[in-house]
């Protein structure tokens, strides 16, 4: 990894360098993107610790590089010409408006992965009751054709609330089996409901988390 100050000289010097490499000043990047453009500056000055990962991501796709390498990934780099890049699309939900959603997020699409990226979603984590592992805005990817909880895992789920990210298993409960709805973060109570009152998204499969 490149030896810098500190985890934001990271990013603004990956980001310099792209935007060195496709010829973008970054009143023209935060056009592109549909950012402010005090968010670019402020990366790029150093004043901004901890950008959030929706404008990242945006950022990313405009400099044609997956957001894994912006915030610090040493192989997350593969070059465009020699293999493209694969868009995956965000998770909907479509009975809740929510703020700005961009719509794509970007892999190499030469990138070896134990699964099909036309499976995979996008969304981005909110709040704090998964934590400590996912917090808000992580990025995750959903696998849609994993809508079964066994083994256990971490799925994207929707239920009244709308899309949440919960740890689920399968129990007995006497003579029927419940699904078991887990926050990680203990601070929020768990609980058991029955398998058709919540709508299985698939399952979390990859995160991507701003260095902080």
């Amino acid at each position: 990894m490149e030896e810098h100050g500190g985890c934001s000289s990271i990013v603004a010097s990956r980001i310099r360098s792209q935007m060195d490499k496709i010829g973008v000043n970054a009143r023209e990047l935060a056009e592109k993107a549909s950012v402010g453009k005090s968010f670019v500056y402020d990366i790029l000055s150093g004043k901004s610790s901890n950008p959030t990962s929706k404008k990242l991501m945006a950022i990313a796709e405009v400099l044609q590089v997956p957001l894994a390498y912006l915030v610090g990934s040493d192989d997350g780099l593969c070059e465009v010409a020699s293999g493209g890049i694969s868009p995956i699309s965000y998770l909907e939900d479509e009975g809740v408006d929510g703020g700005i959603k961009y719509e794509k997020f970007y892999v190499p699409a030469n990138t070896k992965l134990p699964f099909h990226t036309e499976h995979l979603r996008f969304y981005d984590v909110k709040g704090d009751s998964m934590s400590p592992t996912l917090f808000g805005q992580d990025i995750v990817l959903v696998d849609i054709s994993d809508k079964v909880a066994h083994p256990a895992g971490v799925f994207a789920i929707k239920d009244s609330i709308g899309i949440l990210i919960r740890r689920l298993e399968y129990i007995r409960d006497s003579s029927k089996i419940v699904l078991h709805v887990v926050c990680d973060n203990k601070k929020y109570s768990s609980y058991e409901c029955a398998v058709e009152d919540i709508e299985i998204l698939g399952r979390v499969i990859w995160y991507a988390r701003a260095l902080r």
